[in-house]
């Protein structure tokens, strides 16, 4: 499962390490069958990111997919692999996770209608500095994926 928008992993940590220090749990649970989301202190602001450690984190996973790639391509012989994008697969869950159960040879798993974000929202919405952090990622996969 890959992420476009990698920069959305480093906000997801940040967000988490925020919500621990607001409630003192490392992960909220949904225990009222409401939406998790709303409940999260983290949702209702927005943060600050360094810019040039949100590019360092966006390089590091860029180049570890990259790596993996051509690893999986090359070696002798071939590993066949599926790439799933993890926005395509908030889009459409069960045409995803059909064409991964088709991939790997088994049927009959029933997936969910909808997959819901724990971090919802742009990067823009999420990010008080999003035109310095934007620039930053100018040439990522992440630049990209958040515009």
């Amino acid at each position: 499962l890959i992420r476009s928008a990698s920069i959305e992993s480093f906000i997801s940590m940040q967000m988490e390490a925020l919500d621990y220090l607001k409630t003192g749990q490392l992960r909220i649970r949904d225990r009222t069958g409401g939406n998790l989301a709303k409940e999260l202190p983290s949702n209702r602001m927005k943060i600050d990111l360094v810019p040039s450690k949100a590019r360092r984190f966006v390089d590091g996973v860029e180049s570890e997919r990259s790596f993996f790639r051509h690893t999986l391509k090359y070696r002798e012989p071939a590993v066949e692999y599926f790439e799933i994008y993890y926005e395509q697969l908030l889009r459409d869950p069960k045409r995803y996770i059909f064409a991964l159960q088709t991939f790997l040879g088994v049927q009959n798993y029933v997936g969910p209608d909808t997959l819901a974000r724990i971090h919802p929202g742009t990067c823009s919405s999420k990010i008080k500095n999003w035109n310095k952090v934007r620039e930053a990622l100018r040439g990522t996969e992440s630049y990209y994926a958040c515009t």
